[in-house]
């Protein structure tokens, strides 16, 4: 399906894929999914992802709805970092930070979409050559971004990169979920949450980590037992928050998260092997032209923000030799 054309001409297409009561549109501009529609209790479909509606609109915007974000996710303190005992300046597009990438990331260039079959199940491949210094990243990185969906309602992302330097490598997908229905004119506030997080990250004013990692009992943090998005809101002073996961096991496609939405009935679960995950309740939405504050959350699984300064952190440092391959897994379902 045409999505619309760039300025030079370039047609940008929305791929789509359906498996059983499940679809899903996922757009070359980006590698980023456009919709993702699944049933209410009630089987009624509806869209549950917010989305851009001209490829215009996500050039310009600062939302990332749905997008492949890299290579380096979330944010780098001043754009800095010191690899194999070399200087690296990044571009600074958040503040005095550097933000996903920078402000000709990954999620703004086309990248080559491929049909494919998985065990029976449809899905896309996306792939992309980044060269050497492009957003003043070292080394020639290959990416690919496979998506397939299954009958069950699992959306499951496959990343895989090589690189031909030392490089910090960290994809994630950006996409705010709204399991009323990305047109229902809903919050997530009522939303209701937990995630398989012990510890958190906290973080400056410029949400730049302190280099801590702190337990989340006791503290507007803690969703180990299920509460509202809302709930804590107000003391947390909005979310925008990396969480680590309790199982990281090796190659394990882990429990990351559980959210469900009372009014609908639908329920989203989220798997990856990544050692992390931001939580993210769409604190500035109010810039974007179709939304409102909060009516989207994010739950990125990721590398920590600023993880190349700070060496108690998980290594996202991908190497010659090496292979960037995680998982990350979006399930929805409902219940009663």
């Amino acid at each position: 399906m045409l999505f619309g054309k760039l300025k030079d001409g370039t047609p940008v297409m929305i791929h789509e894929i359906h498996n059983g009561q499940y679809s899903a549109g996922l757009c070359d501009l980006g590698a980023g999914i456009s919709f993702f529609n699944g049933p209410d209790r009630n089987e009624k479909q509806e869209n549950v992802v917010l989305r851009f509606k001209t490829p215009q609109e996500l050039l310009l915007s600062t939302a990332y709805f749905g997008l492949t974000v890299g290579r380096y996710a979330n944010r780098i303190a001043k754009g800095r970092f010191v690899l194999d005992g070399k200087n690296y300046q990044l571009a600074l597009n958040n503040g005095a930070n550097h933000l996903h990438g920078g402000p000709t990331g990954l999620s703004f260039c086309m990248w080559k979409a491929e049909k494919l079959q998985c065990d029976g199940d449809p899905g896309i491949r996306f792939s992309i050559h980044d060269t050497d210094g492009h957003e003043n990243y070292p080394g020639n990185l290959d990416a690919e971004v496979t998506y397939v969906l299954r009958s069950d309602g699992s959306l499951v992302m496959n990343y895989h990169a090589v690189c031909d330097a030392p490089c910090p490598v960290n994809f994630v997908n950006h996409s705010y979920f709204n399991l009323a229905g990305e047109s229902s004119g809903k919050d997530v506030l009522g939303t209701e949450l937990q995630l398989a997080c012990s510890r958190y990250v906290p973080v400056g004013a410029d949400l730049i980590p302190t280099g801590e990692i702190k337990p989340v009992a006791g503290t507007p943090f803690d969703f180990t037992s299920v509460k509202t998005i809302g709930r804590d809101f107000k003391a947390a002073g909005g979310y925008d928050h990396c969480f680590m996961l309790d199982e990281t096991e090796s190659g394990r496609i882990n429990p990351v998260a559980f959210a469900s939405c009372p009014s609908s009935g639908r329920t989203l679960k989220v798997f990856s092997n990544m050692p992390a995950v931001q939580f993210y309740t769409g604190n500035f939405l109010h810039c974007e032209p179709f939304y409102s504050d909060h009516m989207g959350f994010c739950l990125e699984t990721e590398f920590c923000p600023d993880s190349p300064n700070h060496k108690n952190f998980p290594d996202c440092i991908l190497r010659p030799g090496m292979v960037y391959d995680r998982t990350t897994v979006y399930q929805l379902g409902t219940e009663k």
